[in-house]
């Protein structure tokens, strides 16, 4: 299947970070830490090759834990009908407040919906947390949403603003946005490249 992606933007830069020039932007990742357990061989690598390339100008990564990376917190209690959203630095340093996501957003009806899961499922609790984390990245107007969460994979049709990719896929893209010397070199050539503006999934 191919993914095509949708890029947020304002009208200071270019709608899009695969390109070059004075108003070029970087890729900016959030990656979904608690569904990295999850994550098979290749994608560990993609991680691990990811994270280290952190400190590039053309990747701008945040997470939900805050020790390599900055990391977003969701209040667990909404305030006027949001969940309100906090980035902090890896000092624990607040460095952005956000009105946060809509509850709207959040529902058992939405979660039957976007991820196919009824409250009484196994795996509902799962879902409802990956639920958070990829609405958390939507409302920061973030990039790519980098996960290994089979939910969110499996349903990424119902995310089409959000881009939700393995790490192995957002690596590929990280390549086109101008770490691809650095990731060819990393990688040893081993994970192909995908076409500009187009992400194969699986």
């Amino acid at each position: 299947m191919e993914q095509r992606l949708i890029w947020p933007s304002t009208h200071l830069e270019d709608p899009t970070p695969l390109t070059a020039g004075p108003r070029q932007r970087p890729l900016r990742l959030t990656l979904h830490s608690g569904s990295f357990s999850a994550a098979g061989p290749r994608d560990a690598e993609a991680l691990s090759l990811l994270n280290e390339l952190s400190g590039e100008p053309e990747l701008d990564i945040i997470d939900f834990e805050g020790a390599a990376h900055p990391a977003i917190t969701v209040d667990a209690e909404p305030s006027d009908g949001y969940r309100n959203l906090t980035v902090r630095n890896t000092n624990g340093e607040a460095i952005c407040h956000h009105i946060g996501i809509s509850t709207s957003r959040l529902s058992d009806s939405v979660l039957g919906t976007v991820l196919r899961i009824s409250p009484d499922h196994e795996r509902f609790p799962e879902a409802s947390r990956d639920l958070v984390a990829i609405e958390a990245h939507r409302a920061l107007d973030r990039d790519v949403f980098v996960t290994s969460s089979s939910l969110i994979l499996a349903n990424r049709s119902s995310f089409p603003e959000s881009n939700p990719m393995s790490p192995l896929e957002a690596s590929q893209l990280a390549g086109l946005a101008g770490c691809g010397k650095t990731l060819s070199l990393m990688h040893g050539n081993r994970i192909p490249g995908p076409r500009p503006g187009v992400v194969g999934g699986k």
